[in-house]
């Protein structure tokens, strides 16, 4: 079911962008390393990740940072506007 999970340490680049995308986009810590975790991912293989996410907020900062997200349609799956 989850053959392409990939796992990702968290390292001290990591955690500075996501204190960067935290302050620039008002996220809470975990939603921010979330975030910074899949950019990374993403500059280091050079093809776009998609950030699977329920979380409205989170949902949106992906999609505005550059990232693919999924569910497309969020509002389908919990009722209110993305």
């Amino acid at each position: 079911m989850w053959t392409y999970l990939v796992r990702l340490q968290l390292t001290e680049i990591i955690v500075a962008r996501a204190d960067a995308l935290a302050w620039e986009h008002g996220l809470r810590g975990y939603d921010a390393v979330h975030l910074g975790t899949a950019l990374f991912w993403q500059d280091t293989i050079g093809d776009p990740i998609t950030l699977a996410t329920f979380d409205r907020q989170l949902w949106q900062k992906g999609e505005i940072a550059g990232l693919m997200v999924w569910p497309e349609d969020l509002e389908r799956f919990t009722g209110s506007q993305a």
